[in-house]
């Protein structure tokens, strides 16, 4: 809803131009209605729908447009609305002066090998706006921060998606997950990249958190490590899906778990009461 910034004193239009960053400067030209609420300037915004890659090298942030290249200047602007990844980045990086040269409004959100923390999740969700439905954290190098779902949703209570590969989450997620009782989470996605972060994983109570979500969720679980007759709970996690749901090929809109264990996928569903009288 536009606000009547145009109604300012002159004077004070061109002051806020000139202490605003071009992301800021846009912002303030939609929420105006105008963009002669922030002269004289005028800004060149590239706009994409490819995946921008944000990365870190040697102390330098960079930024990166799939098949094309970032025009940097003074005023220049990226205004992005597809996939966004950030690689290698930690808290401090993201006060980098590039990312107010940046508009995000990102559907897949992809953080490779970030620190990742609370504070991190927070300032990332006010830059990105809260369009995400798919985050996906790859080994997260922060040893100091379980991730907990609910920093996730309480940045992102958008969210469908949740992927997280070779980095450690709490022991309480499913209790988490359930206390956002109106999520839009539709596939979660753990991949283990060791025995001991596997050995950790909680499945109590998995069956509520499945009966808690809309049809056609999905629970994906992947080792990707060999186990060489290490005894661990995948076994046990089996077992568990066998007793409560249905081996056997998917069907549209039920909710389902795959487990792909040493390459080898393994499905269950849990199955509607017309099922389960089907069943018997």
């Amino acid at each position: 809803m536009p606000y009547p910034v145009g109604k300012l004193p002159y004077g004070l239009c061109c002051r806020l131009a000139e202490l605003a960053t071009p992301a800021e400067r846009y912002q303030l030209q939609i929420a105006a209605g105008n963009i002669s609420i922030c002269p004289p300037k005028l800004q060149l915004i590239q706009k994409t729908n490819k995946p921008i890659e944000v990365y870190s090298k040697n102390g330098v942030i960079y930024v990166k447009i799939y098949d094309g290249e970032v025009t940097r200047d003074e005023d220049s602007l990226v205004l992005g609305d597809s996939i966004v990844t950030l690689r290698m980045l930690n808290l401090h990086d993201l006060t980098s002066e590039i990312f107010g040269h940046l508009i995000w409004r990102p559907s897949e959100l992809f953080l490779w090998r970030c620190e990742v923390s609370k504070p991190f999740i927070n300032a990332l969700s006010q830059m990105t706006l809260t369009n995400v439905k798919d985050i996906c954290i790859y080994n997260n190098t922060n040893n100091t921060y379980i991730i907990n779902f609910t920093d996730i949703f309480a940045a992102y209570p958008n969210v469908e998606i949740i992927e997280l590969q070779l980095s450690l989450f709490s022991k309480n997620w499913i209790s988490e997950i359930l206390k956002f009782k109106n999520n839009a989470l539709k596939k979660l996605r753990f991949s283990f990249s060791s025995v001991e972060k596997l050995n950790v994983f909680n499945f109590d109570n998995l069956i509520t958190l499945l009966n808690a979500q809309q049809p056609g969720f999905s629970l994906y679980i992947e080792t990707s490590f060999a186990k060489a007759n290490v005894e661990t709970n995948i076994t046990q996690l089996k077992q568990y899906l066998n007793l409560w749901l249905v081996c056997g090929e998917r069907f549209n809109n039920y909710t389902y778990v795959d487990v792909c264990d040493e390459g080898k996928l393994y499905s269950w569903y849990l199955p509607t009461e017309e099922k389960k009288r089907q069943l018997c």
